[in-house]
């Protein structure tokens, strides 16, 4: 009988987690230290809701009416937009406008006052609030952003009508000169106010971002008006205080209330906490508003900081417009992201073996897909922002569409081929270069002229001696190599480092990717996804890594995105034109077209010889010109491509005319004094262009270059003799 197993002994994680359970989950019995109850937002609101009913009531109360404004900002207003009250005025201006100019005035000196006050009297401020001016400068505010959101006022009881009247929530975005060239400086209030429309008068409160706005503040802001609509505005703001408790009491979770705090108000706390508010006159319904008035405008008074900015011109774009320009932007973005993934799959369907997987750059595609995440996470945030409002809940699914498009390259097809590079440049990594190593043919014109089929296609390769001495920059990569090495030694004997550094790296880098200043270094960074393949091309001596169809594509169709938000100046996101933007096309086509040089001159002409990869088999030998006088030189089976059985034009005849015996020691000639003056570049018949056209392998056999290149892609030996062929 066998004996029974003993019990196993429980681990001492168990314990630990058991005793940490009890300990954080035990009560706070007979706690020394009171601590005083959190108000969340329902209360709160139901504070401020009593205090304001019992003020308007003239019931005892802990609210106190703040002192209005020392200047009333109608009295700033232009005559020009004090329009007649018989006007017809619009009832809702909701929507986006943009590029108002803005005239700056010192209330406590009067320097520099512009025509846009001069038919106004100024009164003079004799005190400010130093402590809430800031480092915002009034003085070189130049353009003002509005947007406007306008909904009728909440009904509460039938028992009084406030019809013409409506609600005003939006932001205004102030904009002044900044030292940097690739941004300007910003400064955002949000505000609520009250929109009287039979006299198109906007009357708005507001505090820079992240201070919470007192909508009892407003009906001060009326005290110049009839007492009737002193009280009408009182009424207004306690129905709107009803209702966001009818709101906060609906919720399924309230949140705590958070007071102000100027740390959590970055504006605030950068730039400004002053107040401002703002008079807007709307504008008159056509007919009249060709007639009358110049539009909407209207007067920003920040009087704790002595300064009021007015505000005309601009354009104003409503909701349907801005709906339709969406609906643009998505149609643009998801055509180019489409194209991108088939560019994507097609370079993958032509690159399967692993010769032609070793010549593409991993760090290319690399850099590819963290640009379509970036792509996936801006249109994801669009789509949620668009989808937050009840029109827009629809509208906001083309987003998420070209999020979608985004995510497939950032996720589903471009990392895995970035793993299947990985596998099959592994061994790159554990050993040096090692590419292959051969001379071509030295083909003179005694040997072509007089050579036999059978004795071409025997030609000998002769292999070129290491160099011995260690150069220069053998060092530097040794001493690189063996810091990499170091380093990934490092992190495999430490794999939870690897993701701490990782998990970093992105937590600091991913705030950086959407700061306006540093847009044009990210982008920058972004489009140099060609840079890694130029330096793999250069320095292994491989040509033809990619499909010029797919560098060609992906180049214009990833340049969409960036021209239409920076270039287009109608775009959805009311980004302004940005010069640096066609720096950025410029800088694709450098690279675009140093993969072309490279493709038609050498793969590391750029290079030093210090850093150049060693000498490889030339499938493009600069061939001499066969001599009239000896016609058998070639068989017509000699210069037939054995892949596509056309006929080879070795001397690029439908390019470069035979010369003439009379003329052809002369052309040599030039052609030999060119081609050391140009370093190898051969001009003529043995220009490299011409040259391109056909290879010959090192057995002597001449096909075309582009049908040697297809064939080489599936197998790596010669179609005729199968003698296994170097790297094109």
């Amino acid at each position: 009988m066998a004996e029974a197993s003993p019990n196993r002994r429980p681990s001492m994680g168990s314990i630990l987690f058991l005793a940490a359970f009890f300990f954080f989950m035990s009560g706070n019995n007979n706690s020394p230290v009171e601590t005083s109850s959190a108000v969340n937002e329902l209360q709160w609101n139901r504070k401020i809701r009593d205090e304001w009913q019992a003020w308007i009531h003239n019931t005892t109360t802990n609210y106190t009416e703040p002192p209005p404004p020392a200047i009333a900002p109608k009295e700033l207003l232009p005559p020009t937009y004090n329009h007649p009250t018989h006007l017809a005025f619009y009832h809702n201006l909701t929507g986006f406008h943009r590029h108002s100019k803005v005239h700056p005035l010192n209330l406590t000196t009067h320097d520099n006052a512009s025509p846009f006050f001069s038919n106004v009297s100024t009164p003079v401020l004799n005190s400010t609030n130093a402590t809430l001016i800031g480092q915002w400068d009034w003085a070189r505010t130049h353009r003002a952003d509005f947007n406007i959101k306008e909904r009728p006022v909440s009904k509460i009881s039938t028992l009084q009508d406030f019809s013409n009247w409506s609600w005003v929530k939006g932001s205004v975005i102030l904009f002044s000169p900044s030292i940097s060239i690739f941004a300007q400086n910003s400064l955002t209030y949000d505000f609520y106010g009250l929109h009287h429309i039979p006299t198109g008068i906007y009357n708005i409160y507001g505090l820079p971002t992240g201070m919470r706005v007192d909508i009892r503040r407003l009906p001060s802001l009326w005290h110049s008006h009839s007492e009737e609509i002193q009280n009408q505005t009182k009424e207004i703001v306690l129905r709107e205080l009803q209702h966001q408790v009818k709101v906060q009491e609906a919720n399924f979770m309230v949140a705590d209330h958070q007071p102000d705090d100027i740390l959590f108000s970055p504006d605030s706390s950068r730039f400004t906490s002053s107040p401002v508010i703002c008079i807007l006159a709307s504008l008159p319904v056509p007919p009249q508003y060709w007639q009358v008035g110049k539009g909407m405008g209207g007067l920003l008074l920040a009087d704790e900081c002595g300064w009021a900015l007015g505000v005309e011109g601009g354009r104003g774009m409503s909701v349907t417009e801005f709906w339709s320009k969406s609906n643009y932007y998505t149609f643009v973005s998801t055509l180019s992201s489409l194209v991108l993934l088939l560019l994507l799959v097609y370079q993958m369907e032509s690159t399967r073996t692993p010769s032609t997987l070793s010549k593409v750059s991993l760090y290319t595609i690399l850099i590819m897909s963290i640009s379509d995440s970036y792509v996936f996470s801006l249109n994801v945030v669009l789509g949620i922002v668009q989808g937050s409002s009840s029109a827009g809940q629809e509208r906001g699914l083309g987003f998420f569409v070209v999020g979608f498009l985004a995510f497939c390259g950032a996720v589903v097809f471009g990392p895995r081929y970035v793993i299947l590079l990985h596998r099959i440049q592994a061994p790159e990594r554990s050993s040096s270069i090692q590419p292959f190593s051969t001379q071509s043919p030295n083909y003179t014109e005694t040997s072509i002229n007089n050579a036999q089929p059978s004795t071409f296609s025997t030609a000998t390769v002769t292999a070129t001696e290491n160099n011995q001495q260690t150069s220069t920059g053998e060092r530097i990569r040794r001493a690189l190599s063996d810091a990499g090495s170091s380093l990934n030694t490092a992190l495999r004997a430490a794999p939870a480092l690897k993701w701490l550094l990782i998990t970093l790296l992105i937590f600091s880098v991913l705030p950086l990717l959407f700061t306006p200043p540093l847009l044009p270094f990210v982008f920058t960074i972004l489009y140099s996804f060609w840079i890694p393949q130029i330096w793999r091309n250069a320095r292994r001596g491989h040509s033809r890594a990619l499909n010029w169809g797919f560098i060609l594509g992906t180049s214009a169709s990833r340049l969409v995105l960036p021209l239409y938000a920076f270039a287009y100046t109608d775009n959805v996101f009311f980004i302004d034109e940005k010069p640096w933007i066609w720096g950025l096309v410029l800088w694709q086509i450098i690279q675009v077209g140093w993969m072309w040089l490279q493709e038609i001159w050498s793969p590391a002409f750029f290079l030093p010889k210090s850093l150049s990869p060693p000498e490889q088999y030339n499938y493009h030998p600069s061939l001499p010109f066969p001599d009239p006088e000896n016609p058998l030189s070639y068989s017509s089976s000699e210069t037939t491509c054995s892949i596509c059985f056309e006929t080879v034009d070795v001397y690029a005849s439908h390019h470069y005319p035979l010369p003439s015996s009379s003329t052809l020691d002369r052309h040599r000639k030039t052609s030999e004094d060119m081609e050391r003056l140009l370093g190898g570049v051969s001009v003529g018949v043995g220009t490299v262009a011409g040259r391109k056209i056909h290879a010959i392998a090192p057995c002597g056999h001449i096909f075309h270059t582009h049908c040697l290149a297809q064939w080489m892609s599936v197998k790596t030996t010669c179609p005729l003799c199968k003698r296994s062929l170097p790297p094109m």
